[in-house]
């Protein structure tokens, strides 16, 4: 039974179907919507067609392609959308959110440093756990960063009978670089 991909709207086999674990894409409720710019089109050629409800049915299908940065799952779809998907967008997100993390994590303790002061031992510690957490914080972000960039090259390596997708060549000279030249090795 072939199914259809939301993403790139290819025929897919059940092979080289995904589908995620519907209680770690619905995770507390942090769905995000992966393809705004397509979904973004579908309205505007909705609002411009003769036929009211042209543009409806490919609509709800992007807005029902969603992902979740918390646990690092994409709604189903092929192996090929799944995966760029997780790399270069799910998994970005999260590797913001700790780097974000990590940050507030390293300047808290400067930016209140009279109060830790003031608060003695309790500040001390705090102070300690702070700059603990943001370290740690910090190596996630950088070791999910290489993680993903793995999985990519290991993605194209493999797959390398398919076309490769253009936003790969449209993204930045050194990040392109390295995917093509990884993935030929």
């Amino acid at each position: 039974m072939n199914r259809s991909c939301p993403s790139c709207g290819c025929s897919v086999n059940k092979k080289a179907w995904r589908e995620p674990r519907r209680f770690l894409l619905e995770f507390l409720g942090q769905q995000e919507l992966l393809l705004w710019k397509e979904a973004k089109r579908a309205i505007e050629e909705d609002r411009n067609a003769l036929v009211p409800d042209q543009g409806r049915e490919e609509l709800d299908t992007l807005l029902g392609f969603t992902g979740n940065a918390c646990t690092l799952t994409v709604a189903s779809s092929c192996v090929g959308c799944h995966t760029w998907q997780l790399c270069f967008n799910v998994g970005r997100r999260l590797t913001l959110t700790l780097a974000l993390a990590s940050m507030f994590f390293a300047y808290f303790p400067w930016a209140f440093s009279s109060f830790l002061v003031v608060a003695g031992t309790a500040g001390l510690v705090f102070k300690v756990m702070a700059g603990v957490l943001a370290q740690t914080l910090a190596a996630a972000a950088l070791v999910l960063e290489v993680k993903l960039m793995a999985g990519a090259i290991s993605f194209l390596a493999e797959h390398s009978w398919m076309p490769r997708p253009k936003a790969v060549d449209s993204m930045p000279g050194a990040v392109s670089s390295a995917l093509r030249y990884f993935s030929q090795l």
